[in-house]
């Protein structure tokens, strides 16, 4: 009887750990976090938080690298400017892409297909775009990223986003072909966004590449 007892008790903990799980929404911490920096936030009177708009096509697995993508740049920019999701099933409703390129806040990552329209007429190599820097709009050609790393390729093109151009240095993130050198987000990347931006890299974060 004792022992029914303790396996009762033991289920409902279990149970107890699972609901507050979900009730907090908990997320597992990025795998790449103890690659980075920790240095101190900088004094900021409030973090800019860019509204993240996340195509509903992504598969799942993809979907698990953009996070991972976006969980690193705010871990880098460390509070000068925060990604935060909106929404993980965007369907380019018009009034939502109105208001993302009136106010020039927000960006949107999309899925794209080779057989687009658009996207035949870019050479096979291309995995991804980003048509301006700073950006509204990140492409990810799924089909011919294929077993390539597409939180690498994302790392980049939100570079882009945040206003990066190509840094032609080996072992940079931003090197202009992928692999871009470098699988997570370099110093030489995190110095040069803070010198787009006016930040200072001292109190930002970065992956310490090559080892």
């Amino acid at each position: 009887m004792g022992g029914i007892f303790r396996k009762l008790c033991l289920l409902l903990s279990t149970l107890a750990v699972l609901l507050a799980a979900t009730a907090c929404n908990c997320k597992a911490p990025s795998s790449y976090h103890n690659e980075y920096t920790d240095n101190p936030r900088p004094v900021v009177m409030d973090t800019h938080v860019v509204p993240i708009y996340v195509d509903k096509d992504f598969s799942y697995p993809h979907l698990k690298d953009i996070r991972e993508a976006l969980a690193q740049w705010n871990i880098a920019m460390n509070g000068y400017e925060q990604f935060e999701i909106v929404t993980e099933k965007f369907d380019m409703e018009p009034d939502v892409l109105k208001h993302i390129f009136d106010s020039m806040q927000g960006i949107v990552i999309l899925s794209r297909k080779s057989e687009d329209a658009d996207i035949q007429q870019m050479p096979d190599g291309v995995l991804g775009f980003t048509p301006s820097a700073p950006a509204q709009v990140v492409n990810l050609i799924e089909d011919r990223i294929g077993t390539r790393n597409l939180r690498i390729i994302l790392l980049h093109e939100l570079g882009h986003a945040l206003g990066l151009m190509h840094i032609t240095v080996s072992g940079t993130l931003m090197f202009p072909a992928y692999p871009y050198d470098s699988p997570c987000i370099d110093k030489s990347t995190v110095v040069a966004l803070a010198f787009t931006r006016r930040w200072d890299w001292h109190h930002m974060n970065w992956c310490e590449w090559p080892r």
